[in-house]
């Protein structure tokens, strides 16, 4: 219908302005990956654990404290090297384990 109405360069210029009008009014959304840790670490390193956990404001999708404490936090993908390198050093005994779905 469009087509016979405007003819084909009319029916362009209207695909092409719609177009502008969409791209001019979007909200673009970026999306992170991320990563899922599972952090098990003895009550004693605590306060070691959650230094890292708020200088990298990661969140906390899970916690449990006890003799045995486990955090676990999702951040983005880009950081999952040095956090590692910086609990492992931090803690002492801890046991770091990715989970899947991140």
């Amino acid at each position: 219908f469009g087509g016979t109405k405007l003819g084909k360069s009319g029916l362009i210029q209207a695909y092409k302005s719609a177009t502008q009008d969409v791209l001019a009014n979007v909200t673009v959304i970026e999306k992170v990956k991320c990563v899922t840790l599972m952090i098990n670490f003895q009550y004693k390193g605590m306060n070691e654990v959650m230094a890292v956990v708020q200088q990298y404001a990661l969140k906390i999708l899970d916690q449990r404290y006890e003799d045995k404490c486990s955090i676990t936090c999702q951040f983005p993908e880009s950081e999952v090297s040095s956090i590692k390198k910086i609990l492992k050093g931090h803690a002492g005994t801890l046991r770091i384990e990715e989970l899947p779905g991140g």
